[in-house]
């Protein structure tokens, strides 16, 4: 073949591509190259086509030119990595979670305009203390604007009804809430938790909050009480969340703070002490606890770690069984909604995926020309035909 019809890549990047991608020549192989070409690639004893190459750069998720620099190019963090501390160079993203944060800036963006040309106010609440005030008066005005007492506990079954009510308060709010482990809706690009539990993105007029739902079902409502934090102090982020760190270890002072509001909003330090007695084995107190505030026992473990009532040799492995116990319920509930697969799963998750409210406001703007369909069904991240289906189900003789 002449070398005219081949593609000079840099085998550098190649392997950087890979890497940053996770993937191996044998994941990447398909019809258009095997996976001992990829290899030769590499290795630079051989160079792909320019039609394999650019199927290449479409796989690894990167610009086609990028295959020819010199050197891997850095990728600009569009928001604050607060995993790291500060001065601290950030971590590297997988192409999945840049392509998150991005699309959901995009959804961000349009929501805003949409909220400023229906005369929609700013936000009261966003941006209402600093990291610098009083915890307790923070997470004071967070329950008091979600109404989560001691009546709302009540009124949940349990950690999993809590959750899914905490939600629709904070969307009530005019704050939207993604919770989604996949890239829009993409089975095979998936989020992972070891990589991040959340992000935020903090607006006066569309403030956005995101959920890794690969994360434990069980974790995500100290996620969300986390996040409404950085809103009401105005930070935007990448969040850093260990269930296994006090708040005052972690690396940045943000996250700090949040990380106390949030335990705080969920479980009140006064009163948690009358739900923990000393004389009783953990699993009781433990179990007490997650009766009385509905809420998983992995926050009542970090919040009894946070106010001195186990130490860490107690709580580490406690953690570790509790968090795998809730992810294997996850998964055995997740097998079992595959096997009775309707139309009203699929379609409950993607409401889940896009949000109550950014979906209903998709809708309102389609449906009255403000957006066009080709654009709405785009923003949710389907094809025309899948939003008119959406639509024909939920929204017939909805004005």
């Amino acid at each position: 073949m002449s070398s005219a019809n081949l593609a000079h890549i840099n085998p550098d990047i190649l392997t950087w591509a890979l890497k940053r991608a996770g993937m191996s020549p044998d994941a990447l192989s398909g019809s258009d190259f095997t996976a001992e070409q990829i290899k030769n690639w590499e290795q630079g004893i051989a160079r792909p086509t320019h039609p394999q190459a650019e199927q290449l750069a479409e796989k690894l998720r990167i610009p086609f030119l990028v295959l020819f620099l010199s050197t891997p190019p850095e990728i600009d963090i569009p928001i604050p990595d607060l995993r790291t501390a500060r001065g601290a160079k950030p971590r590297a993203l997988s192409p999945e979670f840049a392509e998150v944060i991005n699309d959901v800036m995009l959804r961000q963006d349009w929501y805003k305009q949409f909220q400023i040309d229906t005369k929609r106010k700013a936000m009261p609440f966003v941006g209402r203390f600093t990291i610098n005030d009083n915890i307790q008066a923070v997470a004071n005005d967070i329950g008091r604007s979600l109404g989560i007492d001691d009546e709302f506990r009540e009124q949940c079954a349990n950690w999993k009804e809590f959750l899914a009510r905490a939600v629709e308060k904070t969307e009530e709010l005019g704050i939207l809430v993604f919770r989604s482990a996949l890239v829009r809706h993409a089975t095979r690009r998936k989020l992972s938790a070891k990589e991040f539990r959340g992000f935020v993105l903090s607006d006066s007029i569309a403030p956005v909050i995101f959920i890794n739902d690969d994360d434990a079902k069980a974790a995500q409502i100290f996620t969300l009480a986390h996040e409404l934090a950085h809103i009401w102090t105005g930070e935007t982020g990448i969040l850093e969340l260990d269930l296994k760190k006090r708040s005052s270890e972690l690396h940045n002072s943000i996250e700090r703070f949040c990380d106390r509001v949030a335990a705080e909003v969920l479980v009140p330090s006064a009163t948690f002490a009358s739900h923990w007695s000393a004389g009783k084995p953990i699993n009781q107190n433990i179990e007490a606890g997650s009766r009385f505030y509905r809420v998983s026992s992995l926050v009542i473990l970090k919040r009894a770690y946070e106010l001195n009532k186990i130490t860490y040799d107690k709580l580490s492995p406690l953690i570790d069984s509790e968090y795998a116990r809730f992810r294997a319920q996850d998964k055995r509930e997740n097998q079992d909604a595959e096997k009775k697969r309707t139309g009203g799963n699929f379609w409950a998750s993607f409401v889940i995926r896009n949000s109550a409210r950014f979906t209903d406001s998709i809708i309102t703007a389609a449906r009255s020309g403000y957006v066009r369909y080709v654009d709405a069904a785009s923003l949710l991240g389907v094809r025309p035909a899948t939003l008119d289906n959406f639509i024909g189900r939920f929204y017939q003789g909805v004005s």
